[in-house]
């Protein structure tokens, strides 16, 4: 149910439909979101710091005819408006702050805190009384890497001065004063991105009151960087995790699930984690095309607000694409071209330069986000057998086989084994096309 920019108010407006799943478990990590998603306090979709007045919001705009006279509302807004509204390229970080900068403690700053709190409460609250086990994840941000983004001042000491004491300290090799120090320089950061450290006091207070499951994820990250302090060695920007890193919080969760005896039948003890995880990434549906246009996205992210003061409009467009596939990923995230075209065309690169693999790659990729759209299996089998990759055909024969048996699935697996000399598997399938063959043929004659 993740969704960009949305904080506890989304997920307690979502979390009826939820419950009416009868889900097994809910799992929640959330809260760096709380001060500038949606609705939140110091947020551009801000209605006000009410909590009540924001949930009777929340239940209005269930009804029609209160969604007709928001939108009919909205429109005229815009028209008398003297703001420049033009964001284009602009990420969604920079449209969703309101009120940039929020002193630690200061009136916004105790608002953000008390409304995820509440909602925290509310949605806790739910969830129990409906009995459904749940697990929370403490939040984690990068420290060591990330200095403040707008630097304000609490008892004499400023945020930079935070940062800049707790780098001093780390290379007097005092850890856990440096990570210390990097907490108190995020908590006086005055654009609130990152979630205070009373965002995890809250998590684990609120938690108890209800005895539901907290996962310490911060104190996790921490045991595996170096010096025990989170970095960028975890971390792309101030607080979304590497493909390594949610890989971790994968695990812990895992884990989590597994103790509490969440899992349904044997399935907790069938592989170790060592096992799940050589088999997740051996399987997972992400090629070299997704990880430039992730490259890309990510250098866009850090060329605009809050991370630099002016935009650098020509840098992205400076980088040198070294070939079709930096040229592809350039076009999914800047110029929004559409996704599956790009891996589409990037297949039919890597078929004309007799890349099979990588292409067999880029086509597992789309069958991945469309697995019932049957004819990129035929496609890339034919294409496969054609240029004599009988290996990596066989595993699109199979995949389709599974989805819906047909004469020319069969009848090349049959080939494939036969060739293979796997005589048992190649006769099954061999029978199934037979049976395929007759079916045709008795369609063929009543159709005469």
């Amino acid at each position: 149910m993740g969704i960009s920019a949305i904080n506890t108010y989304t997920i307690l407006d979502l979390l009826p439909g939820v419950i009416e799943q009868k889900p097994d478990l809910i799992i929640i990590y959330a809260g760096h979101n709380e001060y500038y998603g949606a609705l939140g306090v110091a947020s551009t979709e801000s209605i006000g710091s009410s909590s009540i007045f924001i949930k009777l919001y929340l239940y209005l705009t269930k009804y029609k005819t209160f969604q007709l006279i928001k939108d009919a509302a909205g429109k005229v807004t815009k028209l008398f408006s003297s703001e420049n509204n033009n964001t284009s390229g602009t990420t969604l970080m920079a449209k969703m702050a309101s009120e940039k900068t929020i002193k630690f403690e200061s009136e916004l700053y105790n608002a953000g805190a008390e409304q995820f709190r509440n909602n925290l409460n509310d949605i806790l609250s739910e969830v129990t009384e409906n009995k459904i086990p749940i697990i929370i994840g403490s939040l984690v941000s990068n420290l060591k890497d990330q200095k403040p983004f707008i630097s304000t001042e609490f008892n004499g000491i400023s945020a930079e001065e935070a940062y800049q004491q707790g780098l001093s300290t780390i290379q007097n090799k005092d850890f856990n004063k440096a990570d210390s120090l990097f907490k108190i320089a995020k908590d006086l950061d005055g654009l609130r991105f990152r979630a205070p450290e009373e965002f995890n006091k809250i998590i684990f207070e609120e938690s108890k009151n209800y005895n539901a499951n907290v996962i310490d994820i911060a104190s996790k990250f921490n045991s595996v960087c170096p010096n025990n302090i989170v970095g960028s060695n975890l971390m792309v920007d101030h607080l979304h995790p590497t493909l390594e890193g949610y890989l971790l919080m994968g695990k812990w969760f895992f884990d989590e699930m597994t103790t509490l005896n969440l899992l349904p039948g044997k399935l907790s003890n069938q592989y170790s984690f060592d096992q799940q995880d050589s088999i997740v990434k051996s399987n997972f549906a992400f090629t070299r095309l997704d990880s430039v246009t992730s490259n890309f996205r990510i250098l866009n992210l850090l060329n605009d607000f809050p991370f630099v003061k002016i935009k650098n409009r020509n840098a992205i467009q400076q980088i040198i694409k070294k070939d079709k596939i930096d040229s592809l990923g350039y076009k999914i995230a800047i110029e929004n071209f559409d996704w599956k075209n790009a891996h589409q065309k990037a297949a039919e690169w890597y078929l004309k330069n007799k890349d099979y693999k990588n292409f067999a790659k880029e086509i597992k990729v789309i069958i991945s986000q469309q697995p019932f759209n049957l004819g990129y299996y035929n496609y890339a089998a034919e294409e496969l057998i054609k240029n004599q990759q009988y290996d990596l055909a066989m595993n699109f024969l199979k995949m389709k086989f599974k989805i819906e048996p047909d004469n020319f699935s069969s009848k090349w697996l049959g080939n494939i084994y036969l060739f293979k000399k796997e005589h048992l598997e190649a006769i099954k399938y061999l029978n199934e096309s037979l049976r395929f063959e007759k079916m045709t043929l008795r369609f063929f004659i009543i159709l005469q």
